[in-house]
């Protein structure tokens, strides 16, 4: 994986993190884990930097993903996003409902 790929996938999670606006620990962590993963490997990208960029909207996400260089990434980050985001509709479904039951 080039280091233009693991930068391209990192934040990519970070839109998929983000998309629904809150902040889930469990997300985090998520990236956290991706992030320490690839810092075994030379080049790895600083999550900070990152970070900013996706917060200030210094990248675009169809610019991130395009920069993928095989078609194995791009699956790869799509799989990824569904996770992301089913993980994020379960919490939000799953604190509605509590909300519900307290009322």
């Amino acid at each position: 994986m080039t280091p233009q790929d693991q930068k391209s996938i990192l934040t990519i999670a970070l839109y998929a993190a983000f998309a629904d606006g809150d902040k889930h620990d469990r997300e985090r962590e998520e990236i956290r884990r991706i992030a320490d993963t690839l810092a075994a490997q030379a080049h790895a990208p600083e999550l900070g930097g990152l970070y900013q960029d996706v917060l200030l909207q210094r990248v675009t996400l169809d610019a991130v993903a395009t920069a993928l260089s095989c078609t194995g990434l791009r699956q790869l980050v799509v799989r990824f996003n569904n996770s992301i985001t089913f993980k994020s509709f379960q919490d939000q479904t799953y604190s509605s409902e509590t909300q519900q039951v307290k009322r």
